[in-house]
């Protein structure tokens, strides 16, 4: 059954599509240079940044030894809300990981930090100085934090890490 809003036939019998309604225009009456006919042009539907703005996989690291490595041997930096481990590495470009305990705070409270330290890393991660491993770990002191608050923390990181942060000898067994 046709819609009342709907009853307009176009040639050939089919019902007319409104844009308003979430229809789009046949193929043939859309220009010929319209964005929508390249598949890398059409915007994300999700709400993602587009491809070229993401941090993929090869910039994440994701095994949990990778996270040990870093946080054994790395050069630990101090801010306000944040432990940051960093570790020179081989691969070409560098990768980050967030570590948010449950002492920070329940699910909402950790998810949020994580959101914020990839977002801040996302945009800002061509301020790292040289290709490293950054572990972020996320004191109790950042569960309300705000985005500027990351972004200065991180940029902090990035000039330290730049000067060639020193690495304090452990004392005692761990």
């Amino acid at each position: 059954m046709i819609h009342p809003r709907e009853a307009e036939k176009r040639p050939g019998g089919a019902p007319a599509r409104c844009a308003s309604i979430g229809g789009r225009p046949p193929q043939d009456e859309r220009p010929l240079g319209d964005a929508r006919s390249r598949k890398d042009a059409r915007p994300p539907r999700d709400g993602r940044p587009p491809r070229d703005e993401r941090l993929p996989k090869d910039e994440r690291l994701l095994a949990r030894g990778d996270f040990v490595r870093v946080q054994s041997r790395g050069t630990r930096f101090h801010t306000e809300s944040f432990i940051v481990f960093a570790l020179p590495s081989s691969r070409p470009r560098t990768r980050f990981g967030v570590t948010v305990s449950r002492k920070v705070g329940k699910a909402v409270v950790r998810n949020r930090i994580k959101r914020l330290v990839r977002e801040v890393v996302r945009r800002g991660k061509r301020h790292v100085p040289r290709p490293l491993d950054v572990v972020f770990v996320a004191k109790k002191q950042a569960t309300g934090v705000s985005y500027p608050a990351v972004e200065r923390e991180f940029e902090s990181f990035c000039e330290r890490a730049a000067a060639g942060g020193r690495r304090r000898e452990r004392r005692g067994p761990r």
